[in-house]
């Protein structure tokens, strides 16, 4: 809703935020302004990126990047969830190391994570 405008909360709607109010903290946190993450969620999006360049500089790549970033914060687990860019050009099984590259090059610098990727093919040349 616009700043300043009123909206009626319910009883029932209020027990259920209040049910929830850590999830949706985090939620409101990682999502509130696209810029406003946790200090956790930073540290593992510069690992992210540091691995993709550096693939992405070996490989020589082109196209390679990443991007919708989002942690799940568990009792046990990190989730490190996002997307992956990868260059059109790639056949399935080179698509296949690349991503299992980028995920064991992760968990090495980020102990204890789960990373899960989406990858999208690009539209550039390699």
């Amino acid at each position: 809703t616009a700043v300043g405008t009123a909206i009626k909360v319910t009883p029932k709607a209020v027990k259920v935020l209040q049910e929830h109010k850590e999830k949706i903290a985090l939620i409101h946190q990682l999502k509130a302004d696209g810029t406003k993450f946790n200090e956790k969620t930073n540290e593992y999006r510069n690992i992210v990126r540091d691995v993709i360049e550096n693939i992405k500089t070996e490989k020589n790549f082109t196209s390679f990047s990443f991007h919708d970033l989002r942690c799940v914060f568990g009792k046990e687990n990190t989730n490190i969830i996002f997307d992956l860019v990868i260059p059109w050009a790639l056949k399935q099984n080179e698509q296949d190391e690349i991503i299992d590259e980028v995920k064991s090059k992760i968990k090495n610098k980020a102990k204890g994570v789960s990373v899960v990727i989406n990858a999208e093919k690009s539209f550039g040349e390699h």
